[in-house]
């Protein structure tokens, strides 16, 4: 289904001004000049431009960009703008327009190398400042004619009528207006072209979402530098509304609160980095009673912004987030919400496309993707940028011809996006170039952002992901900014986060700033936050002890040895070190080989730093060594090393785990996570199939495996109860290991047997999963593992079993139990959980943990084992 055709978008009510006057589609294809001249016509003498010096009426302004047009003389070579963010910025830019000259600003406040690129680059032959400007001397030449903008301005007051009044320039809609250069927060920055038509198509867009009129006052915090500028620029003053210009690098934030009631402002536009760190300066929220519109864009909203505006703005007041790009000219999508917008999602949507702009999601060979489906965010229409200056290679990348015979033109926009099938909104899911793999693992540093930013000690985080060492170990960095009055401690974040974030999405360094590095334009500088950034060297211990026993000696050498750092004091945190889960499992594996029983998976979750670490291990050494005391809050024996204490705790009977994949401790570690947050009063165990591997290649059957493990666990809890669980390929181990007790010692058969997104042979083989290509796809153990898996003969099993499975496979066929209802005897209840094979334990632990508590420790779910309807789906969240 085409998205333009989708009608199921819910609709807030912007109010409307009497003064407010629509925008009629034929208006974008004249210019911009003319579209200015009628506002000037009909509001002469409304202001236009506030500034610290004052009010300029729109008759003013006008004088003043006639008298810039005369001294740049006939169409040219493009013109530089090289002023301050202030008022007299604004006649250049139409003194620019009204000559035909294409323009591009620079912002003084750029480093001097990127000034210099930015005019060599852009081909501009005139250079419009002030002569107190001293950066100006370094940049201009011979071949640079020099104008000094005060100079210009008085020219206009001593302008007679008749020269005021000189004959405009024709230009055509699809002329170049201006050139704009990308934030450059990934890459060097690129010139894009953007013409007349984009850019009244764009303010046209903006003007009827927001219902822009004359009695308006719009901000502009942002340099014209970028193309968001141009929204507030253009979107007042072709609509005769008053443009108000603040300084937020001169001024301050702390002031913008007062200055928003003194000037009534109405219409506020930036992106959320500031409008976080605005809110967070508001102490009285009838400063902002004037607000009446909210607009955002270019980096990420999340639900935190959304209930910021809802606390503080007044009713009626609308919030616009907005996916715009200066490639695509401006607006692509809008979504708009107020104080009745349900906030559930920590992603607010972009929304819906603007007219004149239609867009789909492309998978990595640009097809179309079905609506739920992750992929590349893609533009068509005729209203974009022409492409990038100087680079035709790039332009042919991102701009592509449509191939429907429109004449459109596509944009591939390196954003990613999914639009949700329940109401047809997009939302975005940051840069393709910003995701990174850690553990193996993607990891969108938008999505660790939102989860900082919902916990209460913290007004404003970023996240980034750096590599390290000679191994080039990725490991995430959270940058955040306390809230007044509170205290950030690295461990108790880890706490809070550990129940929203997989493992491996785990920041493994939080580092507290004053406030986040920002562009320009105000987005965040992520390029200055790398390992080299102060704060992260003022983060180091300045006062290091070292290692004083030997048991703290050899964990410090453990932590040295997979972290690849020189020394580790008594003191120093793993995580804050950069370790992550993987790095912990290396660090337990050499830990426990060293002293001969396992240590808890978990154990550097709770215990992070060398000195603590190091005082338990004595403690668990003694637990592992107390003669028949194997469960009952303690260690397993030292003999049985291929079974893995995830908890030590509890009174009842214990629960051992069939890992998935090939068994290893890394998925341990996620059902460690998972099943810590159950609480149970039970020990937790999991099978550490990965020691099996080694044996795997010399047995013939699933049979023998499940004969073996079984033995081992038997050994290792003799007497007693226990729960058994078997995941993915596992389960299916779970069940033979389980079929294997009850003939060999019927009277241990577990309590219950659980199984956790598994499905028999026959279900795989019928939906084409298939092993033909294991040799190219699977290490050499886990074609064994598989391997004994295919020889499962599928017989009937005589005891109860529950299932909890994934939406992703419960999508494949219509038999919810995945083909163990065949196999089985009893009644077979299914428990659904959000998300796919992969996600839904590392992204719904809450879930599934809730389907396991009430599995084995409610009444409820006790009478649905035994009385529930085959296959019954229990869907949970």
């Amino acid at each position: 289904m085409r998205w333009k055709q989708w009608r199921g978008r819910a609709r807030v009510k912007v109010a409307t001004h009497a003064l407010y006057r629509d925008f009629p589609k034929e208006g974008t294809e004249g210019n911009v000049w003319q579209r200015f001249e009628s506002i000037v016509q009909a509001h002469a003498n409304r202001p236009a431009v506030s500034g610290e010096k004052g009010v300029l009426t729109y008759r003013q302004l006008w004088k003043q960009a006639r008298a810039i047009q005369r001294a740049l003389g006939p169409p040219g070579p493009p013109v530089a703008l090289l002023l301050r963010h202030e008022a007299s910025m604004i006649a250049p830019i139409l003194g620019a327009v009204a000559a035909g000259r294409p323009y591009v600003f620079l912002n003084p406040s750029l480093p001097v190398e990127r000034l210099r690129f930015m005019l060599e680059d852009s081909g501009a032959k005139t250079l419009i400042t002030k002569d107190t400007m001293q950066v100006a001397d370094t940049l201009t030449g011979p071949d640079i004619v020099r104008l000094d903008v005060a100079d210009m301005i008085q020219a206009a007051k001593d302008a007679s009528e008749d020269e005021t009044n000189a004959n405009a320039v024709p230009i055509q809609a699809g002329a170049p207006l201006c050139m704009n250069y990308t934030s450059g927060t990934t890459s060097t920055p690129s010139g894009v072209v953007r013409s007349h038509r984009a850019l009244l198509v764009n303010i046209r867009n903006m003007t009827r979402l927001g219902k822009i009129s004359p009695a308006d006052r719009l901000t502009c915090l942002i340099s014209p530098t970028f193309g968001a500028a141009m929204m507030d620029i253009f979107g007042a003053l072709l609509n005769g509304a008053c443009l108000h210009i603040y300084d937020v690098r001169g001024s301050g934030l702390e002031k913008l609160p007062d200055w928003i009631e003194a000037n009534e402002i109405t219409f506020y536009h930036s992106v959320p980095t500031l409008f976080r760190s605005f809110v967070s300066a508001v102490k009285d929220a009838s400063t902002l009673r004037s607000m009446r519109f909210v607009l955002l864009g270019g980096e990420q909203v999340f639900a935190s912004d959304l209930d910021a505006f809802q606390r503080l703005f007044p009713r009626g007041a609308v919030f616009q987030n907005v996916l715009g790009m200066t490639e695509g000219a401006g607006i692509l999508c809008s979504y708009l919400a107020d104080h009745g917008t349900p906030n559930t999602e920590n992603r607010v949507p972009v929304g819906y496309p603007v007219d004149e702009k239609q867009i789909w999601i492309a998978d990595e060979h640009g097809a179309q993707l079905p609506f739920g489906e992750p992929g590349e965010i893609v533009v068509q229409s005729r209203a974009l940028s022409t492409g990038y200056i100087n680079r035709e290679e790039a332009t042919r990348r991102k701009f592509r011809e449509a191939a429907d015979g429109s004449g459109d033109c596509l944009l591939f926009t390196g954003d990613l996006g999914r639009i949700r099938p329940d109401d047809g909104a997009l939302v975005w899911l940051g840069r393709k170039d910003l995701q990174a793999k850690v553990g193996g693992i993607r990891i969108s540093p938008a999505e660790v952002e939102a989860e900082l930013l919902k916990l209460p000690s913290i007004r404003a985080a970023a996240v980034t992901v750096v590599t390290s060492g000679e191994n080039k170990q990725a490991q995430i960095l959270a940058w955040v900014i306390a809230r007044e009055n509170s205290f950030l401690d690295p461990d108790a974040l880890r706490r809070e986060l550990q129940n929203e974030l997989p493992g491996d999405a785990m920041p493994g360094r939080f580092i507290q700033l004053d406030s986040l590095p920002v562009l320009p334009n105000g987005k965040v500088d992520r390029n200055s936050l790398t390992l080299d950034h102060p704060a992260v060297k003022r983060g180091a211990n300045l006062f290091p002890v070292a290692p004083r026993t030997d048991t703290e000696r050899t964990v410090a050498a453990a932590f040295a040895r997979t972290l690849n750092v020189e020394r580790v004091g008594a003191y120093d945190h793993f995580f804050e070190l950069g370790g992550d889960s993987l790095g912990a499992i290396n660090v337990l594996g050499t830990l426990s080989t060293t002293y001969g029983f396992e240590l808890p998976t978990v154990a550097l979750l709770h215990h992070p730093t060398v000195a603590v670490l190091a005082e338990m291990i004595p403690i668990w050494a003694a637990q592992a060594t107390s003669a028949g005391t194997s469960f009952g809050g303690q260690a397993l024996p030292a003999k049985n090393l291929s079974i893995v204490t995830m908890r030590t705790q509890g009174t009842r009977a214990p629960i051992f785990i069939c890992p998935g994949g090939h068994g290893s401790e890394n998925e341990l570690l996620v059902f460690a996570k998972m099943l810590v947050m159950l609480d149970l009063d039970r020990p937790i165990h999991g099978l550490r199939l990965s020691a099996f591997t080694d044996r795997y290649r010399d047995m013939h059957s699933l049979t023998a495996a499940a004969a073996e493990i079984g033995e081992q666990l038997l050994s290792a809890h003799p007497h007693g109860a226990f729960i058994l669980m078997g995941e993915c390929g596992s389960g299916v181990l779970a069940a033979e290991i389980a079929r294997w007790i009850e003939q060999v010692a019927p009277d241990r058969m577990p309590e219950k047997i659980i199984l956790l997104d598994s499905r028999t042979n026959e279900h795989r083989l019928a939906h084409g999963t298939r092993f033909e290509n294991a040799d190219e796809l699977l290490q050499p153990h886990m074609k064994d593992f598989f391997r004994l898996l295919l020889t499962w003969e599928t017989p009937q099993v005589n005891f109860p079993m529950e299932l909890i499975n994934s939406e992703g496979f419960l999508s494949e066929g219509n038999d919810p139990s995945l083909g163990w209802q065949k196999l089985s005897r009893h009644p077979l209840p299914v428990h659904r959980i959000p998300g796919d094979h992969f996600s839904y334990i590392r992204e719904h632990a809450d879930k599934v943990a809730s389907v396991i508590h009430k599995m084995l420790d409610t009444n409820e779910a006790a009478a649905a084992s035994v009385s529930g309807n085959s296959g019954d789906l229990d869907r949970a969240g």
